[in-house]
């Protein structure tokens, strides 16, 4: 019971910070694609 609770928090906590650092690391990439 304590394990689905666990996800769920670190997923409520991980999803608000993980999708911007995708989106920086998405736009970084581009960048480094442009300048190649």
């Amino acid at each position: 019971m304590c394990v689905p609770y666990s996800v769920a928090n670190h997923l409520k906590i991980f999803t608000p910070v993980g999708i911007p650092m995708i989106i920086v690391a998405a736009v970084k990439l581009f960048q480094v694609v442009q300048i190649l």
